[in-house]
């Protein structure tokens, strides 16, 4: 039986213990700052008293997972499953004072129970916000650690220690960002943006990453057949686009990226250099039918080399820092391709030899909280590999869920990859589909 609220379990008191600490602690720092005499942004140099407000609120999930054929272990084969149970809890803490200063605190903490006897629970967490926001005028300033997007997540999405630097200028907009990816990292942003209308938005930005954490080691030396001792430096560069612009009655999406860098792999007797040059493209379109039915069109494209011939020294995959890419529930995991759980950089396209994939996204929505999303999505590799094998597969992808009393969910959701020729090719047998099923439970306070 599927338990769809939080057990009463030992870890589970843990976790609400722990989040007990962290909101007395937070509370009484806000508390010595009350005391402090403290300027107003933006007001003349004088002491003035912070009133501050605090407001605390926490989300409880409970989620059951099955996944069967979902993790690469080797040569192509997808043979890893698991079933557990997972328990999230999301703390999170917020003061504001007047309109010039504001602050969060949250973080997620996790219980994950397998359903296998052989696998010990786990339970551990993790700080996702603690930063500050500072207004004064046009200006705002976010200092901390906080989510972090560029190119719309799908080079990256992540929290992580950032400084972030807002302006507004009429319609118009500039943001700057310097942030830590990994441990020591840096990336920096500057974006440049204006709204011609209400939920509409052009953007231009750039973004450079500087491998400072043998980042480029851990994620890309097969390629180079080095497999020990390794270190790496390097630098990708990003210039791109994206807009969210109405065309008539449909929404218009789109984000593009052209990267290009260079790095370097060695070991105690060699070392590699290589060239970056590659570009993604995203482009979506999403019409309202009815108040309850929403249809959209969409395709991801991200270059990619040719995986079964010799390399050539330039990489023509996109390279990414964490991203997010929500087109599919599975061939765009992370896990899918590569289940190691440490963060990396990974391929923009899930594989190295790139990906197109077109599909389509319906939304279906009723007034009584009862709602549901449907994709399909197929995918193909950029080019065509030596033996005449492209298509890598389909997916389909559904989630229902049901909002009761503004704070309660229930959900269901459930994912089906069917591998293509390009997996078949490389087995010269048919593969069984890859499968994730959730059914689960949130409730917020």
């Amino acid at each position: 039986m599927v338990n769809c609220f939080v057990p009463h379990t030992r870890e589970f008191l843990i976790i609400m213990e722990s989040y007990t600490i962290l909101q007395s602690s937070v509370a009484l720092l806000i508390g010595l700052l009350t005391s402090l005499p403290i300027p107003a942004l933006g007001a003349p140099s004088s002491d003035v008293r912070l009133e501050i407000d605090i407001s605390a609120s926490y989300q409880v999930k409970e989620n059951y997972l099955v996944r069967e054929n979902l993790e690469l272990i080797h040569d192509w084969h997808f043979t890893r499953d698991r079933s557990y149970n997972l328990v999230n809890v999301h703390p999170l803490l917020s003061f504001a004072a007047n309109e010039h200063l504001e602050g969060y605190l949250g973080g997620d903490i996790f219980w994950e129970n397998p359903v296998e006897d052989d696998q010990d629970n786990e339970i551990d967490g993790e700080l996702t916000a603690a930063y500050i926001t500072m207004k004064g005028g046009n200006i705002r300033t976010d200092l901390g650690i906080q989510p972090v997007l560029v190119g719309n997540g799908f080079i990256m999405a992540d929290d992580a220690p950032a400084a972030v630097l807002h302006m507004d200028i009429g319609k118009g907009y500039a943001e700057f960002k310097g942030a830590l990816a990994f441990d020591s990292s840096s990336l920096f942003g500057l974006t440049l943006g204006y709204r011609p209308g209400y939920f509409e938005r052009v953007e231009i930005f750039g973004a450079q990453f500087r491998d400072q954490d043998d980042a480029f080691a851990a994620s890309l030396p097969l390629i180079y057949q080095l497999v020990s001792d390794l270190s790496s430096e390097g630098t990708l560069n990003y210039y791109g686009v994206s807009a969210k612009l109405f065309i008539g009655d449909a929404l218009l999406s789109l984000a593009g990226a052209y990267q290009n860098g260079e790095y370097t792999i060695a070991n105690r007797t060699r070392e590699v250099t290589t060239d970056v040059d590659a570009w993604f493209g995203d482009i979506g379109l999403e019409r309202n039918f009815a108040e309850w039915l929403s249809i959209g069109i969409f395709c991801f494209y991200a270059s990619g080399e040719q995986v079964d011939e010799p390399f050539d020294g330039e990489l023509n995959a996109l390279v990414s820092i964490m991203p997010y890419n929500p087109r599919a529930a599975i061939f765009f995991d992370p896990d899918f391709f590569d289940n190691d759980d440490a963060d990396r950089l990974t391929f923009g396209s899930s594989v190295a030899g790139g990906v197109i994939a077109p599909g389509i996204h319906i939304t279906l929505i009723s007034s009584g909280g009862l709602s549901a999303e449907v994709s399909w999505i197929n995918f193909y590799a950029g080019e065509e590999l030596t033996d005449g094998s492209r298509w890598y597969g389909w997916e389909a992808d559904v989630e229902v869920s049901y909002t009761f009393r503004e704070q309660y969910q229930l959900f269901v959701q459930a994912a089906r990859f069917e591998h293509g020729d390009f997996f078949e090719s490389r087995l010269d047998e048919t593969m069984d589909p890859a499968v994730q099923f959730t059914v689960g439970m949130s409730a917020t306070f």
